[in-house]
């Protein structure tokens, strides 16, 4: 049955339509579907949200800059080129007035615009396939750096080469941002601004109107967001204390967690071969012991009918074996019998009536009856 849209009908009503033209049992598991559809999303979005707000707390304390979103970092450029301090390149040196920090943060911006440019070429070679494409290269580039922070004492000594290393991270944000906004998310997990005015708008118009299903999944994939990334940053700090200013090693795992959940978000686009032949095997598997009790069942109903079919004959041909010379025959044959038994008839009856007529006619031309032939 297809439902058109009426102009004089709303969704919700159009919905009820559905709803009533579809039979309860595919309505209820199209509606279950649905849900951990919408259940997967928030669980992806709350992950990388959560990734998001720890780097930047991360990154903000190490280096006065952050990897995943850039609204701050236009904001140190705007401070740093008017203003009126002295300092050094070092993030977390920064001062007011600094002319190499503003170039500083203005690198930081083209590394994390590089990250999206090479996710849009990686989508277009390989489409559904672009973030985890780009994101395990520049998955081991994050881990490799952290490594060197945590093993090599020079780099941590110099501050210009200390903060020069945040551009191994800023990359991999630009991937994630772009491809959670574009893919299947189709919402930001490294900013909160924009969550924050979706939450309020919809609570203030649930206060004057019903809110559609849409409008209820979205305002809750903002609070899953703001939250996630409240529970980050707030875990970032906590590592920061408690590993103390040189926070080597903070940032190991998340260049691999990025890199896996890169992997789920493509995967919820389009499943990978590896899961689509295990689904495939395992429908094949439902698939042959359906057909198997399938054919146990019709198995054991012929079986039955079969008995019952033979029966009666069983108990007519006991009683009488030897067959009637005038019981009638089906088919072709028996048709053809009866036809061929009724012209005999019908050619003796004449001929007997042709030799009694002669009969009487000689007897009374005084005939006898021997001479008849």
């Amino acid at each position: 049955l297809k439902l058109t849209r009426q102009p004089h009908t709303t969704p919700r009503q159009t919905s009820a339509l559905a709803k009533i033209a579809m039979p309860k049992s595919m309505h209820r598991a199209s509606s279950l579907a649905q849900s951990w559809e919408r259940q997967k999303h928030r669980l992806m979005a709350a992950a990388f949200s959560f990734v998001a707000g720890y780097t930047d707390a991360i990154c903000a304390l190490r280096w006065q800059v952050f990897a995943t979103m850039m609204t701050g970092n236009f904001l140190w450029v705007g401070r740093a080129a008017v203003g009126d301090g002295y300092g050094n390149i070092s993030g977390h040196d920064v001062q007011v007035g600094n002319k190499a920090a503003a170039w500083y943060y203005i690198v930081v911006i083209l590394t994390y615009c590089c990250g999206v440019a090479a996710w849009r070429l990686a989508e277009h070679r390989y489409p559904d396939r672009g973030a985890s494409t780009v994101g395990i290269p520049f998955a081991i580039l994050m881990l490799a750096m952290e490594l060197i922070l945590m093993w090599s004492p020079s780099v941590p000594d110099s501050s210009t080469a200390y903060s020069l290393t945040v551009f191994a991270y800023a990359p991999m944000f630009g991937v994630q941002t772009a491809s959670c906004q574009a893919g299947r998310l189709s919402t930001v997990t490294t900013a909160a601004t924009g969550h924050i005015v979706t939450v309020c708008s919809l609570t203030a118009k649930d206060w004057t109107q019903e809110l559609s299903k849409a409008d209820r999944a979205k305002r809750f994939m903002g609070v899953t967001v703001l939250v996630s990334t409240l529970v980050g940053v707030m875990h970032g700090v906590v590592v920061y204390l408690w590993l103390g200013s040189a926070t080597y090693g903070a940032l190991v795992g998340v260049g691999p967690a990025l890199a896996m959940l890169f992997w789920l978000h493509d995967h919820l686009a389009k499943p990978s071969r590896a899961v689509e032949k295990a689904k495939l095997l395992k429908r094949k598997a439902a698939d042959k012991l359906r057909r198997s009790a399938n054919f146990s069942e019709s198995s054991d109903s012929d079986s039955e009918s079969d008995f019952d079919a033979e029966s009666p004959a069983g108990s007519e041909g006991s009683g009488d074996s030897t067959p009637l010379p005038n019981r009638e025959l089906s088919g072709p044959q028996g048709r053809a019998g009866g036809t061929l038994s009724g012209a005999t008839a019908t050619l003796l009856t004449s001929t007997a009536v042709r030799s009694s007529e002669e009969a009487q006619k000689e007897q009374s031309q005084g005939l006898p009856l021997e001479s008849l032939p």
